[in-house]
Order: structure tokens, then sequence, then C-alpha cells
């Protein structure tokens, strides 16, 4: 989905992926960097900033949807901009039919998936159950398209042992279903038609990663002709676009020595928002294509995702939220963190 965030949220909802937390060391780079190049530091804006030097510099207000994960139970709320003051909402009290709620503005309610499960209008959503808890010769999978603005919950197929990943343009992207897998998954191989109910196999099948975006997925992995020894299990240093019509790879981020390579979210045009690291140092970068590249900022430790609306680019961790704008680079905007659920309006 290329919703209106960094992931490219749309008109609706959002949440983010899986990371960790950055440190003080932030540097906005210059763009139309050559991907073999790593972007110099300029300025340096503190991630630890108070939400009342934000203010000054940001002429906006809005309220940020976030969940809270506090244990077994999630507390959907909104984080308020530019005070950074934090508030639970009681009408977000809802069980997930997944992983994770998103809130969609357009109809001011909140939906019962993660936001890369609803259509980039917001109207609809998809989520699937299984007629079993364990794949086997005739379990198969139920999945099911919801409109928001009415509630009705139509099946579209009983077909196939898969799990969705994306809903992004026109189509629903799927994997295969396999329950109580150690790791990852497999990659998106199938797409959905939310129409017809239709479900065709991409060019090349399941080697589409876990993002779409800007007409593609997005597969991180390893590179074996990587020559650094790592010590223990090695994390992917690669980004592949794998082209959703035609099966086409092109390499667009290859991090020598890196100990991961991460998807975070895609901004508002569907480009990727990577996070790089070496140990506890971590770089953020926006690529616009395999040669070009922005590092918005440069951090210790990890995030959670990214969310990118019109307002700039939303990223947090489990104890702060911040916000990334070209002009004043990194700034924490409020000392609550959790899962993003969508733009800030």
């Amino acid at each position: 989905m290329v919703p209106l965030l960094v992931l490219a949220l749309t008109a609706a909802c959002g949440t983010a992926s899986t990371s960790h937390r950055p440190s003080s060391g932030v540097t906005p780079a210059s763009t139309d960097t050559p991907a073999v190049a790593t972007p110099s530091p300029s300025t340096v804006a503190s991630a630890g900033a108070t939400a009342s030097s934000v203010a000054t510099a940001e002429s906006f207000s809005c309220r940020l949807p976030i969940v809270i994960n506090t244990g077994p139970t999630s507390v959907p709320g909104f984080i308020s901009f530019p005070s950074g003051s934090y508030a639970a909402d009681p009408g977000g009290s809802i069980k997930s039919k997944g992983f994770g709620l998103a809130y969609d503005r357009g109809y001011k309610r909140w939906l019962p998936v993660d936001w890369r499960h609803v259509s980039d209008d917001g109207t609809q959503y998809a989520y699937v159950t299984y007629s079993d808890t364990v794949p086997s010769p005739g379990a198969y999978s139920v999945i099911h398209i919801v409109n928001v603005a009415t509630g009705a919950d139509r099946v579209v197929t009983r077909s196939g042992q898969y799990v969705i990943n994306d809903y992004a343009g026109i189509g629903v992207y799927l994997s295969a279903w396999i329950p109580g897998r150690d790791g990852p998954g497999p990659q998106i191989g199938w797409v959905l038609d939310p129409s017809t109910g239709g479900v065709r196999e991409l060019p090349g099948g399941q080697k589409y990663g876990y993002w779409v975006g800007s007409g593609a997925g997005w597969r991180t992995d390893y590179n074996p002709a990587d020559p650094t020894v790592h010590q223990g299990m090695t994390g992917p240093n690669r980004l592949t676009r794998v082209d959703l019509a035609s099966g086409t790879e092109a390499t667009w981020l290859y991090r020598e020595g890196a100990d991961w390579v991460q998807v975070l979210g895609v901004d508002k045009e569907g480009h990727p928002i990577v996070s790089s690291g070496t140990g506890q140092a971590v770089a953020v970068l926006l690529l616009t294509d395999a040669t070009h590249r922005s590092q918005l900022f440069s951090a210790t430790g990890f995030m959670n995702g990214a969310i990118s609306d019109s307002h700039g680019i939303w990223f947090n961790n489990e104890s702060a939220t911040y916000l990334y704008t070209a002009s004043s680079g990194l700034r924490e905007v409020a000392s609550t963190g959790g899962q993003i659920a969508g733009g800030c309006h």
C-alpha cells in the first residue's frame, strides 16, 4: 500500500514495521547521492529534542494515531502535535483480526488490521482466516474484504494457503501460510484481485520480499560475495527491487560489512525507506532509484518503522516518536512510543 506515509500512507491509516531506537546523532544528507557513496554528516539535530523545540520549528498541528503495546494488550490513542501529549482513545478498543490496528481518518474510526492491509483510498481492508489451524491437504485460506463505510464483510476466495502481506494499488499481495515457522516466512508470490477474488502467481514466484511500493516488491537478502567475516548469524545486507509486472530484479542497495539492511516503509511515491546497521551504528536512507539515495539521519540503535505524510516522515521506537523533515532533520516530538497507526491529521 502506498499511503500518505512512509510507508506511503494513503488517505487512511498507518502502522510500521520492526526495528528499534535512534540516538542523539542525526544527520540530514544531500539528495542524488551515488549509491556507492555514503553521505557525510552535515548538521546534527538531537533526537532528544523537546516537543516545544519542534513546535517553534513547525507551523502545523495534528494528531498522530499510535498503538501502545503493554504486554498482552494494545492501547490505541493519539499524540497531539506539536504539544507531544498522548491520550488513549476508548473508541479504539477493538480486537485485531491479525496483527496491529490502523486508524482510518476518512471514516474517523479504528480498523482491526495493520495499516498495510488497508486499501490506498481507505475504503476497505483485507484479512484472512483459515479452515484449519495447520496447513494440510484440504485446508485453505478464507480471505475477506471489508467495506469500511458499511462494515459489509465479503469472502472473496476460499483457496490456497496464504498470508496477507500488503494491500497496494488494486491488489492484495500474498505469501505462503506456514504456521510455527521460526524466522521470516516465505516471500510475496501472489496477488489477489479484491473485486473478483482471483489469485494470480507473480512472475518468478516467491521472490518479492515483504513490502510493495512503486510497482515493485522490495526484498532484502544476504549477498554471499560479501567478504566480511561475521560472528554468529548474518543478516541481509542488500535490497533488491523486483518488478511486479515482469519479475525483473535490480539491486538498489548493497552495504558491504553491514549486520543488516531493513525496509522500514515507503514514502508517498513508493520509494523504500531503509535502515542499515553495523553494531549499534545505524543509517536511515531514502532510495529514489538504483543509483541515488538520501541519508536522512544516522543514529545508534533501531527504529520500529516509518510512515510518511504531507508533514514529513514519522519514526518511532518503544519509548519515543520522531518527525523527520528536510529542513529540520530528525526531532523527538513525544516521549511516547509504540506503533504508528496512520498519518498525522
